[in-house]
C-alpha cells in the first residue's frame, strides 16, 4: 500500500477514535453496593468538572461595540464636514479611502497580527512538511524493463538507526503543535 494512503487511514482512524467517544451506561443492580456507591460518586465528582465554554466578557464585548461606534462616527463627521450624505460618500473612491483609513486607525494592529500570525503559519508549516517529506517520505520511482513498468518507493533519507528516525517523526510532530499554538496566541 501506498505510504501517503497509510497516513491518511492512520490520521483518519486516530480522529474517528477521538470523535466516536461515547456514555457508558452502568446497571448499578448488578454491582455490590460498595461498587455502586463509588460509581455514583465518580459520576457526582465527573459532573462538577465540567468544562463550561467561555463566553465573551462585558469588558470585551463593549470593547467592539465601542469600536464600531467610533468608525460610525468618525464616518459621519466627515461625510458632515463635507456636507453629504453618508452612503453616497462611501461609494466614493475618497469615502472607501476614509473609510480604510478609519477602519485601519481603530484596528489596524489585529488586522496585522491576523495576517502575520497566518502568513508565518502557513511559511513555517510548508517548511515542516517539507523536511517531513524528505526525512520520513519515500519517493516513488518508475523503472521501465523493456514494455513492463515497475514502481519503487526509494527512501529519501537513510536514518544510521530506526530510534533516530522515530525521534526525528515526533520532533516534526511537536514542532508542528508547537508552532501552531504559537501563530494562534499572535492571532487571536
Amino acid at each position: 500500500m501506498h505510504p501517503k494512503f497509510v497516513l491518511i487511514i492512520t490520521f483518519l482512524l486516530a480522529m474517528l477514535c477521538i470523535a466516536n467517544a461515547q456514555e457508558v451506561t452502568i446497571d448499578l443492580t448488578k454491582l455490590s453496593p460498595q461498587e455502586a456507591a463509588q460509581v455514583v460518586a465518580a459520576k457526582k465528582t465527573e459532573q462538577k468538572t465540567t468544562v463550561v465554554p467561555e463566553v465573551p466578557s462585558e469588558e470585551k464585548v463593549e470593547k467592539w461595540v465601542t469600536i464600531g461606534e467610533r468608525i460610525g462616527q468618525a464616518i459621519a463627521g466627515a461625510c458632515r464636514e463635507l456636507s453629504v450624505e453618508v452612503n453616497d460618500f462611501i461609494t466614493t473612491p475618497a469615502g472607501k479611502l476614509t473609510v480604510f483609513l478609519i477602519a485601519w486607525q481603530v484596528v489596524g494592529e489585529d488586522f496585522w497580527n491576523i495576517i502575520g500570525g497566518s502568513l508565518g503559519w502557513i511559511i513555517i508549516t510548508g517548511i515542516l512538511l517539507w523536511s517531513f517529506r524528505h526525512f520520513h517520505m519515500n519517493e516513488r520511482t518508475v523503472i521501465k524493463n523493456g514494455e513492463t513498468e515497475e514502481i519503487k518507493y526509494i527512501p529519501r533519507y537513510k536514518f544510521n538507526d530506526d530510534s533516530y528516525e522515530t525521534g526525528s517523526f515526533w520532533m516534526h510532530c511537536i514542532m508542528f503543535i508547537l508552532f501552531t499554538i504559537m501563530f494562534l496566541i499572535i492571532i487571536f
